[in-house]
């Protein structure tokens, strides 16, 4: 006897939690290499099941190294015109973001307060 299939979106559902999970481990994690580990198995994760890494942590990790980053260890932020950069201090490269979005939600907040 055949056994069903689960569907890809019970998959992704699953998928997403482990990589949550191992995000939460990273972020609690007092060694570096152990961080970069967790990051390291949640990408790999992410790519297995052919998804992308969710959008709030996009910017925890360095997508060339993949460092963890902890402020003021591992990476530097500055802004600069309309940007968030990123600058890993492991592999020395930079990742720009821009913060579009922020300045969006905040100006129609203020337009529907008047």
């Amino acid at each position: 006897m055949k056994q069903k299939r689960s569907g890809k979106k019970s998959a992704e559902k699953v998928v997403l939690k482990l990589i949550q999970e191992l995000f939460s481990k990273a972020s609690s994690e007092s060694d570096q290499r152990l961080a970069d580990r967790y990051v390291r198995k949640a990408r790999r994760l992410a790519q297995k099941a052919r998804m992308p890494i969710p959008y709030e942590f996009k910017k925890r990790f360095c997508r060339h190294c993949g460092t963890y980053w902890t402020h003021g260890k591992t990476v530097r932020v500055r802004l600069q015109k309309q940007k968030v950069v990123y600058y890993c201090l492991s592999c020395r490269h930079y990742t720009r973001h821009p913060y579009v979005r922020e300045k969006k939600a905040r100006r129609q907040s203020k337009a529907e307060c008047f």
